[in-house]
């Protein structure tokens, strides 16, 4: 079987699904609320369905896969990490998002802190956050083509200009419908390949002697504090994540919005699994995998025919596509709705539809920049925002009452912390500057003039 031309045909298939359906919800984007968050109108299956898919991009898949070829069960630690995000945001906190009628997250800046120059700066970091996801789910996708032997730079670039001409022309709508498609795939093609690879002859993996499995990984254990930013850094990005945020801004109640994430956990706790035994049974079964290729493929090229191969390489992409659109929809509601880009003049969607797809260009172009550590890269994105912006925004989220001056403080205090300590690591770093960026918030909320104010009129009244 012609491996290069099953792969092909496969793909061209998926991409004039993908076009149709991305066509399909033209007539209903009349504004930037419908352009990116589908006229707020997301049932539970569209909105578990698209929240699912935002997650099972190269992180999970190819990333974890990776990790659990090096170090074998410590790969759980970056599922574990989106999971308790995840659960958290089911435990309340995406009804409560859903409940404050906001499109980004940075707006919250605005609204409760008052402060448009804070909601801007955040925008800002929250855009880079997302960007640098952006390219690590670019640079996977390499990874997974270079595996299947396609070295050419000229499919790499068509793929991704595909993804970013489907996103740009349908919007959240787009994604929501292409998304419907890419998690029943996904989910097919890895809970097939998973039961193959557990008949199979040269099964290898046991659950009965994990201890015994995992002494075979200690050797390429990194430091106790990067295996706790890979658990902490997801978790608490999750709690704020334009591309998770946008899908509880969409969703029509507050309680779609929390059933949407509880469901989504369970899902991930449970399918996050299959990377990681497929990456640990590779390793297991003495497979040699060079830096640029993908141990999952290459576990899977080993048990299976080429068939299997291109099936198990589509879904990958599929997943990467279905993470990788969300993001660009996120980006996009970032951009265009904490700044202003009045001197393109052009019509709120159109505006939109641009801003998007010029965003899609100049991150593929930063994704030749960067290394080939797929988690590295999610983590050390994740990290800025959560270190300058996350006391912040969870003190907007739970106090009735916050303070210009506080907002500054924290976003200061972790900036201080992040900079020191990426010129002079220390271990668990990641925690000290969350504990500067708290200080910071305390020392501003002290020192705001709004709280002397109240404090002066509380002394007089007694």
């Amino acid at each position: 079987m012609n491996l290069s031309l099953l792969f092909y045909a496969t793909i061209t298939i998926f991409g004039i699904i993908y076009i149709a359906l991305a066509l399909l919800p033209r007539k209903h984007i009349k504004n930037k609320t419908d352009y990116f968050l589908a006229g707020r109108n997301l049932g539970v299956l569209k909105a578990t369905c698209t929240l699912i898919a935002t997650q099972l991009g190269a992180g999970l898949l190819l990333g974890t896969s990776q990790q659990a070829y090096n170090m074998g069960l410590y790969s759980l630690l970056f599922t574990f990490g989106i999971s308790i995000g995840l659960i958290i945001l089911g435990c309340g906190l995406a009804g409560k998002l859903r409940s404050l009628q906001i499109v980004t997250t940075t707006q919250i800046f605005e609204k409760k802190y008052h402060s448009p120059l804070l909601r801007k700066l955040a925008s800002l970091l929250v855009t880079f956050t997302l960007c640098g996801i952006l390219v690590g789910n670019m640079v996977a996708s390499k990874s997974l083509m270079h595996s299947l032997g396609f070295e050419s730079d000229f499919f790499f670039a068509l793929f991704w200009l595909f993804i970013i001409v489907y996103t740009m022309v349908g919007g959240l709508h787009a994604v929501v419908l292409t998304d419907l498609v890419q998690v029943t795939f996904i989910v097919l093609v890895f809970v097939g390949i998973t039961l193959f690879s557990f008949f199979a002859p040269h099964h290898i993996f046991s659950f009965s002697t994990l201890g015994a499995i995992q002494d075979q990984f200690s050797g390429h254990l990194p430091p106790a504090s990067h295996l706790i930013n890979i658990l902490l850094m997801p978790a608490l990005f999750a709690l704020f994540e334009q591309d998770l945020a946008q899908i509880f801004f969409a969703s029509k109640t507050k309680t779609v919005a929390t059933v949407t994430a509880i469901i989504t956990t369970f899902f991930m706790l449970t399918f996050g699994l299959i990377p990681i035994y497929l990456g640990m049974q590779a390793k297991l079964m003495g497979l040699a995998v060079s830096s640029d290729h993908s141990p999952l493929l290459e576990m899977v090229k080993h048990i299976t025919g080429p068939f299997m191969v291109v099936m198990v390489a589509s879904g990958i992409l599929a997943a990467i596509a279905s993470t990788a659109d969300a993001l660009l929809c996120a980006i996009g509601a970032n951009l265009t709705q904490d700044f202003s880009f009045a001197f393109l003049r052009l019509s709120p969607v159109v505006e939109s539809k641009t801003v998007t797809f010029a965003m899609g260009i100049i991150v593929f172009g930063a994704s030749y920049l960067m290394s080939k550590n797929i988690i590295n890269i999610l983590v050390s994105s994740y990290s800025i925002p959560v270190s300058i912006l996350l006391v912040s925004i969870l003190a907007a989220y739970f106090m009735p009452t916050v303070r210009k001056y506080a907002g500054f403080g924290g976003a200061i205090g972790g900036t201080i912390g992040l900079t020191v300590f990426y010129v002079f690591p220390v271990p668990f770093d990641s925690i000290i500057t969350l504990c500067l960026s708290l200080i910071g918030y305390i020392i501003g909320h002290v020192i705001d003039p709004t709280h002397s104010q109240k404090t002066n009129t509380v002394a007089v009244e007694k």
